[in-house]
């Protein structure tokens, strides 16, 4: 299997598991399991990623999101397993996780509309790349300061 197709399939799994998990119920045994998944799949599109460098001529902008997203899906998923005796786990556990979607949903609509023949890059970058950007933040922001109710929070065994 080509690189390419092995990281746009882990790219596509990805998405596609990180929005069930986002509507689906936290704390569940199907919770857990799609977000092994899901953390498995990015971590081997972040891996898949570091082979392709023929599409820009090198090392781009996008290898080093790629070490980002890998960060935040690591720290995501330590709180968890490790972190549960520190206070406010299950905060940082969303917050990682979600900002780990955020990054693979933004940066794949970039590079899937770098591609269009817009007037100029700055154009681009704002309606491509800054605008959903934006969104995603304002609504994790605003998800993070409604209380964790009991439907929201994770079990106490793993």
């Amino acid at each position: 299997m080509p690189i390419t197709v092995l990281h746009i399939s882990a790219a596509l799994l990805s998405v596609l598991l990180g929005a069930v998990i986002l509507l689906a119920r936290k704390g569940t045994p199907r919770h857990r399991r799609w977000g092994r998944v899901y953390g498995v799949a990015l971590l081997v599109m972040v891996a898949s990623s570091f082979f392709i460098t023929d599409l820009r001529g090198g090392w781009s902008v996008f290898h080093a999101v790629s070490i980002l997203t890998a960060a935040l899906v690591l720290f995501g998923w330590w709180q968890p397993v490790f972190g549960r005796s520190r206070a406010g786990w299950v905060r940082r556990h969303m917050l990682s996780m979600q900002l780990s979607y955020l990054v693979l949903i933004v940066t794949g609509t970039a590079q899937f509309f770098d591609y269009l023949p817009l007037p100029n890059d700055a154009l681009n970058a704002i309606v491509f790349l800054q605008l959903p950007l934006m969104v995603g933040i304002v609504a994790i922001i605003r998800r993070s300061r409604r209380p964790i109710g009991s439907h929201d929070s994770l079990p106490s065994s793993p």
